[in-house]
């Protein structure tokens, strides 16, 4: 995005037009939706861990699609939390 920005109000506006270039990049978070029968089951089921393959224990959590909101898998939580994706986008400024 290339603009001219001008102004009093310049470094508000330009903030403005960059967080939603951001939103545009990496959209917002959706919320796990509601299990249905089949993933309720599944996940009840679950003993392994799907992404370190160990057992599962009390600290057995819903691992969703951040984008869908649709249910993947039990996963350890700190597993849950290594599956996290990036949501830092690094913005460089030349010619200052």
């Amino acid at each position: 995005m290339i603009a001219d920005i001008f102004g009093s109000d310049s470094v508000e506006d330009f903030l403005k037009r960059l967080r939603n270039a951001c939103f545009k990049l990496i959209p917002p978070a959706v919320k796990m939706k509601k299990l249905n029968n089949v993933e309720q089951q599944l996940f009840d089921q679950a003993t392994i861990c799907g992404l370190c393959m160990k057992p599962l224990g009390s600290d057995k959590v819903r691992d969703h699609d951040h984008s869908s909101g649709r249910f993947r898998e039990a996963l350890h939580k700190g597993c849950n939390f290594q599956r996290r994706q990036s949501r830092r986008i690094v913005i460089f400024f030349t010619g200052l």
